[in-house]
């Protein structure tokens, strides 16, 4: 068991819930809730697992987060410097790229970068962990930092006084969390390894306050409807949905067989309309239920709010 929290070291914990082998805990200090054993699995794991790798090779088909794109409706000065930490395969830097900004990005994934350079033609994107990369390009500067569903990630957290350096003077740190204050059921995806923190507006204020950052809005950003829709197709497993979709997935997968990430998709005019086909029974089902649903959680309190958007700057 853990004899103080991971973040600000206080020792007055208090325990949460058990899950998968893990206990979460909450510090009654920080407000940080934390996973122990708190350690993340290594790229690896990432690598080998069948969602990332999905989203490595076929990294045009992936939709940008919500935040991404509440990110770029905001007008830009040709030229703004961004960095992009955990970056994935840069679905989100190509399409900043685009919008005018001069884009950097790292991730400990080696298909995600390989992918980012041979399908969105991104060139300044390296495959380190967060800390490696601030320890090689020490004297880089950027004008904003983002952090996109990357903070509940993460093991430790030495790299953040490099963040501080790394900012221009008036520059922007960008950080976005799942909300533990939205209905649970909502979380059932969420937990260890993969996620090893849970963040209210109270953790995440306090925690960049530790580092010296200010922050200067949190906006609470709702659920998808679609990604909703999903959700009940999970959740009605074996009575209204067989994994129909989810069978056909593995089928177009196994028949597009990339030789490596970012190379070409190779999938038949079948495979493509029973994809359609498949959503399009989601759709059909789960719409309705998922509708209703969405408008009882937020009318209980505003429950339906999943991410915490967050901007901050030096103090």
């Amino acid at each position: 068991m853990p004899t103080k929290c991971v973040n600000c070291e206080k020792t007055n914990l208090v325990e949460q819930e058990k899950k998968w082998g893990y206990t979460l805990f909450e510090c009654g200090s920080c407000k940080l809730q934390f996973w122990w054993p708190f350690k993340n699995p290594g790229h690896e794991t990432y690598e080998q697992s069948g969602r990332y790798q999905d989203r490595n090779f076929h990294p045009q088909t992936k939709s940008l987060y919500h935040s991404q794109i509440l990110f770029l409706t905001k007008p830009v000065k040709a030229g703004t410097t961004l960095l992009d930490l955990g970056m994935g395969t840069g679905r989100f830097l190509g399409a900043a790229k685009e919008k005018g900004y001069t884009v950097t990005g790292s991730d400990f994934e080696k298909d995600a970068i390989q992918a980012a350079k041979s399908v969105f033609k991104l060139d300044d994107v390296y495959d380190m962990d967060l800390e490696s990369f601030f320890k090689v390009f020490l004297e880089r500067k950027f004008d904003i930092i983002t952090m996109f569903e990357v903070l509940e990630h993460v093991d430790g957290y030495g790299f953040f006084p490099y963040i501080k350096k790394a900012l221009k003077p008036g520059g922007y740190f960008v950080v976005t969390v799942p909300n533990r204050d939205c209905w649970k059921p909502l979380l059932a995806h969420e937990g260890p390894p993969i996620h090893l923190t849970r963040w209210s507006k109270e953790a995440i204020t306090t925690f960049l306050d530790h580092y010296d950052f200010k922050v200067i809005s949190i906006k609470k950003l709702p659920i998808p409807l679609r990604l909703l829709i999903l959700y009940f197709n999970d959740w009605t497993k074996g009575v209204l949905s067989f994994s129909t979709l989810k069978r056909v997935e593995k089928l177009v997968q196994k028949e597009a067989a990339p030789a490596s990430p970012g190379a070409p998709r190779r999938v038949s005019p079948l495979m493509r309309i029973l994809m359609v086909l498949s959503f399009a029974k989601l759709y059909v089902l789960f719409t309705a239920p998922a509708l209703i649903l969405y408008v009882y959680i937020w009318a209980t309190g505003g429950r339906n709010y999943t991410t915490l958007y967050v901007t901050a700057v030096q103090k």
